[in-house]
């Protein structure tokens, strides 16, 4: 016994020191340092488009398309049976719905962060803090848009102490579209540099008609025909913004549906045939072959 006694002190001290021990990762930089410096600004940019275009675009294309019938679910998973199911079968719990509220607010919070940290890092350099703030605006206001397309309500801000405030639908479209006019003007003030536009916005994506599509979905969704319009018609049509994929970043849409096999197109983008267009260009454009595709209407 005594042994054992005389032991414990130095065990317990091994394991005290043992938690102590704390390495560095020099090739992950801390919140502060990221969201202290000019190539943080310009990293994170990158990150939040990437983190759209990898995780949460995905979410809303497939969970929200199921749900409007548009897809239909065709695998065994529950998550998938639940949202196939709708209604009162479809538990709050369900992962997908879960997915995609987190994706959402994961690129929100990473365009807040830009938004209120880049005028003071980019003070200097003011072509490259208008591109930064104009992209940021941009990614948040299609994160308030995405959730406006799956919930009724979800908060506009993000507020980590875990109290943010819900809004209506309708309020998270107009900050969205908010967001959008204070884009244009921002690009229209002052046009982002040319390694803002080399580095993170790439030869794939013209900004500033994407900002202006979006805010006439945006306008359209809150019933402002007018405007929705005026903003349809400053988009550029001889340019186009697309998200670019590789082994490393696939593409979330092909792993789902021709990968994972969770989800196929339905006939007709689930209309039933009396309100459907047999000219619909959707056809050719989402689909490389528009007779794969299974039935079942709304």
């Amino acid at each position: 016994m005594k042994t054992i006694i005389k032991f414990l002190p130095f065990f317990f001290l091994f394991l005290v020191s043992s938690c102590e021990l704390e390495y560095v990762n020099p090739n992950a930089p801390s919140d502060a340092q990221v969201l202290s410096t000019r190539e943080g600004m310009i990293t994170l940019s990158i990150g939040m488009k990437q983190n759209y275009s990898t995780a949460a675009l995905g979410e809303l294309i497939y969970t929200t398309g199921a749900t409007s019938r548009e897809l239909k679910g065709v695998t065994t998973f529950t998550s998938v049976l639940e949202i196939e199911a709708g209604g009162t079968a479809l538990p709050t719990f369900n992962g997908n719905i879960f997915r995609l509220w987190q994706r959402m607010y994961r690129v929100m919070g990473m365009a807040e962060d830009l938004i209120e940290n880049a005028p003071t890092v980019l003070a200097s350099d003011p072509a490259t803090l208008s591109g930064v703030m104009a992209h940021a605006h941009l990614f948040k206001a299609m994160a308030l848009g995405g959730l406006a397309t799956g919930y009724e309500q979800f908060p506009i801000q993000t507020d980590v102490s875990g109290k943010a405030v819900f809004s209506p639908r309708a309020q998270g479209l107009t900050e969205a579209v908010r967001l959008l006019d204070a884009a244009a003007a921002l690009l229209a003030s002052t046009p982002p540099s040319a390694e803002f536009n080399t580095r993170v916005i790439g030869a794939n994506f013209d900004l500033l008609s994407t900002i202006n599509a979006y805010r006439a979905r945006y306008n359209l969704m809150l019933g402002k025909n007018a405007e929705a319009l005026a903003a349809a018609n400053l988009v550029n049509l001889n340019t186009k913004s697309q998200f670019v994929y590789s082994s490393q970043s696939p593409n979330p849409i092909y792993q789902e549906m021709l990968v994972s096999k969770n989800y196929s197109p339905r006939e007709n983008f689930g209309l039933p045939a009396s309100l459907f267009d047999a000219a619909d260009g959707r056809l050719g454009f989402f689909l490389s072959r528009p007779d794969s595709t299974v039935g079942g209407k709304h």
